[in-house]
């Protein structure tokens, strides 16, 4: 559990440019955090969970300026009251919140996006596997630009 910390300018070489989470069944709680420009050379670039059986819960956190290479993460993600502005996935998808492994799970209620920004698929959500669980309710999405998607799902648009 970590809560009211301010995580900025982090740089990792391979991900998790703030918080990189490498082990087994363990969950992470995130509350009342801030993660403004952090960067990852390769997944997340703020908080990037490497394993399937992990855990993660963001609560009330704000998330600004982060960029990766690539999106993804392959935590089990329960969101809840947070704000995500100007993140960016700059190779591949889900520029703010993404999740890339077979049966995982992602839950986001009552969050903001806006400006974020993925050069394949998901500006601001991606789920790309297959017998993924994914639930939105009372989100909202800004965007500059005229074609924005706020989520994006691999398995309506095929694989790559």
């Amino acid at each position: 559990f970590r809560s009211h910390s301010n995580f900025t300018d982090n740089v990792a070489m391979s991900s998790g440019g703030a918080i990189y989470l490498n082990s087994t069944n363990d969950d992470l709680t995130l509350a009342f955090n801030v993660f403004e420009s952090n960067a990852a050379n390769e997944f997340g670039g703020a908080v990037f969970a490497s394993t399937a059986n992990d855990a993660m819960t963001l609560f009330h956190s704000v998330f600004a300026g982060n960029a990766a290479a690539h999106g993804s993460n392959n935590a089990n993600m329960d969101v809840f009251l947070c704000l995500f502005e100007s993140n960016s996935a700059l190779d591949q998808s889900g520029g703010a919140v993404s999740v890339h492994k077979d049966n995982q799970r992602m839950t986001v209620t009552r969050c903001s996006f806006a400006d974020n920004w993925a050069q394949e698929s998901g500006g601001a959500l991606f789920l790309g596997s297959d017998n993924d669980r994914f639930t939105v309710s009372f989100c909202s999405q800004q965007a500059v630009g005229m074609e924005v998607l706020c989520i994006s799902f691999k398995t309506m648009i095929g694989r790559h």
